[in-house]
């Protein structure tokens, strides 16, 4: 027996309250995602080092919390959706222990939407319906990279167009609230204020994708392996 996962409409509805309710920490976390890559290559042009050494570690800097703040977003909705109510530091020491496998996932995922893109554009379409919630299978199951691939192969079938609609309206809507902000950062007069403060908004908005990867994950979890355990209960409860 299976269940049927909630609509596009409906997933996406849940993301947006999900992420509004992690704004209040989660844009302290953008913002720092850019200040301190910033706060570091000033530093080192200041101790005039310079280099590609100098410029590895302030794009590492910039790479590494920009993944971090993507698992922390994944791993608080998850938590919040399965009925748990953790407290930041623990959603935050969650997200590092978990951090090297769902960027890893991540890769996997990129790198077979590309393989299927580099074929046509069919292919690559269904790899990334097929993959989609591999991250947020990373970030809340025990495993590596490849058995969260694996994972979402599973648990996207039969319901990708499903899955691959709701994330690509909360791109589209991420990719609206950063014009909107962009827009109004404009009018300010600090050229480099405005750059920072767009950075940030470009931050905050891609954790709104990432959240919708835990609730759709936890959707299709839900539908598939709920009447299944149920079942199970019964015949030997």
């Amino acid at each position: 027996m299976s269940g049927a996962p909630p609509g596009a409409v409906a997933l996406v509805g849940r993301s947006l309250t999900e992420f509004g309710r992690m704004l209040g920490w989660l844009a302290p976390l953008a913002a720092l995602g850019v200040l301190a890559p910033e706060g570091l290559d000033r530093a080192l042009r200041a101790a005039h080092l310079r280099g590609p050494a100098a410029d590895a570690a302030v794009i590492g800097t910039w790479v590494v919390l920009g993944a971090f703040q993507l698992t922390a977003a994944t791993s608080r909705a998850l938590s919040r959706l399965r009925g748990e109510r953790p407290r930041l530091h623990e959603t935050l020491r969650t997200a590092a222990r978990r951090l090297v496998p769902v960027a890893l996932a991540s890769a996997l995922c990129a790198a077979a939407v590309l393989a299927g893109l580099a074929v046509l554009v069919a292919p690559g379409v269904v790899a990334l319906a097929s993959v989609a919630v591999a991250p947020a299978v990373a970030a809340g199951e025990r495993g590596g990279p490849w058995r969260a691939v694996v994972r979402s192969l599973d648990l996207t079938r039969g319901y990708r167009g499903r899955a691959l609609a709701a994330l690509a309206l909360l791109s589209a809507i991420a990719a609206i609230g950063v014009g909107v902000a962009g827009a109004s950062l404009s009018t300010w007069n600090d050229a480099e204020l405005v750059a920072l403060a767009g950075i940030s908004t470009f931050h905050l908005f891609a954790s709104l994708p990432a959240v919708g990867t835990a609730v759709v994950y936890e959707a299709l979890r839900e539908a598939k392996e709920a009447p299944r355990e149920a079942d199970l209960a019964r015949v030997f409860g």
